[in-house]
């Protein structure tokens, strides 16, 4: 969880328009809050980063997950570069677009594998536990798949 300025200033910081200590004007404010906003509604849209609310104002939290406030930053930074007319560093990209496939990653749930219910059941050893008698070379699928 994240507050939108600091998504904000860290853009602007990583995109070496504004190193972070002078005040961001208004035309900058606004134009980072829509960048936010876009990036934000096109992720949801996606599937990329899904519960994310876009913010009426920079005070506002995000309630991001925090595998996401890194790609977030990066892309606004990015998104700040080619707003404002600069030239994006192919190591930004890099590490923007690194980022961005983490997120995805991260985002995807775990789910137990699937096996086809005609793979060979017996290995040829015996396992038993607690009085259960165990010959099987995959588990048997709890509802048909196939």
């Amino acid at each position: 969880m994240t507050i939108a300025l600091k998504i904000v200033k860290a853009g602007f910081r990583k995109a070496t328009i504004n190193a972070g200590y002078k005040p961001l004007n208004d035309t900058e404010t606004a134009d980072a809050l829509e960048i936010l906003n876009d990036i934000i509604i096109e992720w949801n849209t996606s599937g990329a980063l899904i519960g994310v609310d876009p913010v009426i104002s920079l005070d506002t939290d995000l309630l991001e997950p925090r595998y996401a406030t890194k790609a977030l930053k990066l892309m606004v930074g990015g998104e700040i570069c080619v707003e404002f007319g600069k030239e994006i560093d192919p190591g930004f990209a890099a590490v923007a677009s690194s980022a961005y496939n983490k997120m995805l990653a991260a985002s995807q749930p775990i789910e137990e594998p699937v096996y086809p219910d005609n793979l060979p059941r017996g290995t040829g050893h015996h396992y038993y536990d607690q009085d259960t008698y165990w010959n099987t070379f995959f588990p048997t699928n709890v509802k048909p798949n196939f």
